[in-house]
């Protein structure tokens, strides 16, 4: 009875999902096997059993310490690493010892390269801004006061960058870096419209282009038209004579664009970046936060028309901008199309393209969402599941409104009419007082000492491993302000069915970083022993036979 398996990865993560055709009797969990760069290796469980209580302070290979799941994220493999991996049952018979069963174990998946290069045309990237996490705890020695946090938050705005702020950043902060230098290498140009400009990295880098950095700059978060969040890096960037153009506007709209375009010494477009992320320490270390590259010339060209429009704009939204905005640019790059809309729109025509790619969805939909409030798009993904059971749907929402659950599992979901099942929405919250694990940043502590934005990423992922893969990301917020007030962008890309497991990936782990912790907070406000559920090593299979789990193999490995 062979198990088939399969893995998938982007630049940071690689996600491995196994099957079994049935359960497998007196089975405790599975030792992972991992080939990396062509060597052996066992993977470590995060978590030890050895001693029969669950201990995350010292990891242990998976051999020792059986993972208790059919799916796995490996955060040890890096940029670069070309891995496959093999599954194997370790059955343990009542009064016996435990063993890996070698008739059972799957063959050795297909090998992959984490890498963001998803082709010539595409690559993405990704930050590793959990602070609520046990790293964070183990990085601060337990100390959550106030004063460590902004003791925390200030070192990753230093003049030189520390390992924190490298760790955190992960590859999405080297590649918005290496773009910078390579545009002053090259003696290009690049011209950016951005809502904040605070980290110093990114910064000096603007300046050291001098003349050949051009800045649409907004007011950022700000409480009026004179105020201006970015005030000191206008100053610097006039002095250091970079091209500013001030976009400073009314309170209650946000020029919250953050993409940038490329182009050679000619200032002839070659590349647009694009994502969630803001130009700042915030943004790059301190959120979970994507960003994308688009290497073609005419999705660059559409983007560089928006920055002229903008900095013809100056404070106001005119009715020629709002109307060019209500068309999506649409370019044909090979297989793949890319659908590019900028906001303010005139009546919502980018949230109705997604939601009708969402109502058409025929797998699944999994997402990132950062306050969408009462938006019309998370109501679709809601009205999609609502008819068919069969699909997945899964994500993580920073902040969701008042009226919604703030629950780890919703399973019932009341919202515009729709009563939906096995819709899952995990909200980030830090750990506090589970057995060994230490005590987390908790939500409010992040929001108060931190910022506003815990999962600040916008991503719809639609059917990955589906004949009509999507993905869905910039910096709109699926929300209804996002789409009536702001500046904004959103590019919806299909027909990359690389691109969009990439995304998968990153949404999976993201989800179930804060899964874990939902779990066992709910567990805990029923009165339920989160650690004895743990140790039971018999019953937690069953659980991947029916129901959400079982959804989640099929969304990734096919029914």
């Amino acid at each position: 009875m062979a198990l088939h398996i399969a893995v998938f990865a982007n630049s940071d993560d690689a996600f491995v999902a196994w099957r079994a055709p049935a359960l497998i009797g007196d089975c405790i969990g599975f030792e992972l096997r991992r080939k990396r760069n062509g060597k052996l290796e066992t993977v470590r469980n995060r978590v030890s059993f050895s001693s029969g209580e669950p201990d995350p302070t010292s990891p242990e290979s998976s051999a020792k310490s059986p993972l208790r799941r059919y799916t796995w994220t490996d955060h040890e493999v890096n940029s670069g690493d070309q891995v496959a991996y093999q599954a194997v049952p370790v059955i343990q018979p009542e009064g016996a010892d435990a063993a890996p069963d070698e008739e059972q174990a799957s063959p050795f998946s297909d090998t992959v390269e984490l890498t963001g290069q998803i082709n010539d045309t595409f690559e993405c990237y990704f930050n590793r801004g959990l602070v609520i996490s046990q790293f964070m705890s183990r990085l601060l020695k337990g100390d959550l006061s106030g004063k460590s946090l902004k003791a925390f938050k200030d070192s990753l705005n230093n003049a030189k960058e520390n390992k924190i702020r490298t760790f955190l950043g992960g590859d999405l902060r080297v590649r918005l870096l290496k773009l910078l230098d390579g545009a002053k290498k090259d003696n290009g140009h690049i011209f950016a419209a951005l809502f904040e400009l605070s980290d110093e990295a990114l910064l000096q880098r603007l300046v050291a282009l001098g003349d050949h950095a051009h800045i649409v700059l907004s007011n950022g978060a700000h409480k009026s038209r004179d105020d201006d969040e970015n005030a000191a890096a206008r100053a610097r960037l006039g002095e250091a004579g970079c091209e500013v153009h001030d976009r400073m506007l009314a309170s209650g709209v946000l020029g919250h664009n953050k993409f940038m375009v490329v182009c050679d010494k000619d200032e002839a477009p070659q590349a647009a970046w694009t994502g969630s992320t803001n130009w700042s320490p915030t943004g790059l270390c301190t959120q979970i936060n994507n960003g994308i590259l688009i290497h073609d010339a005419g999705v660059a060209q559409f983007f560089l028309d928006q920055w002229g429009r903008l900095r013809d704009a100056g404070g106001a939204t005119p009715k020629d901008l709002v109307t060019e905005n209500s068309k999506v640019k649409t370019r044909k790059i090979g297989t793949a199309t890319v659908d590019t809309w900028f906001t303010r729109s005139s009546d919502a025509q980018e949230m109705d393209a997604v939601n009708e790619l969402i109502a058409n969805a025929q797998q699944g939909i999994v997402f990132l969402m950062f306050q969408p409030g009462g938006s019309t798009i998370l109501d679709a993904i809601i009205k999609r599941q609502a008819k068919d059971d069969g699909l997945f749907v899964k994500g993580v929402i920073s902040t969701m409104e008042k009226e919604d659950q703030d629950q780890a599992k919703v399973t019932l979901v009341q919202r515009g009419g729709q009563k939906v099942h096995k819709f899952r929405i995990v909200q980030p919250q830090g750990l506090q007082e589970i057995g060994k694990w230490a005590a987390e940043v908790s939500r409010p502590m992040f929001l108060n000492q931190i910022g506003f934005a815990i999962v600040h990423s916008k991503v719809i992922v639609i059917d990955p491993n589906g004949e009509d893969p999507i993905v869905i990301t910039g910096s709109h917020n699926f929300s209804a302000a996002a789409s009536a007030k702001n500046d904004e962008n959103l590019v919806i890309i299909r027909g990359d069915a690389a691109l969009a497991k990439a995304y998968g990936v990153d949404v999976q782990s993201v989800y179930d970083h804060y899964n874990f912790r939902a779990v066992a907070a709910a567990m805990k406000a029923e009165g339920k022993d989160v650690i004895d559920v743990m140790k039971d090593p018999k019953t937690w299979q069953a659980g991947w036979f029916r129901g959400e789990k079982l959804s989640e193999l099929d969304f990734w490995l096919g029914k």
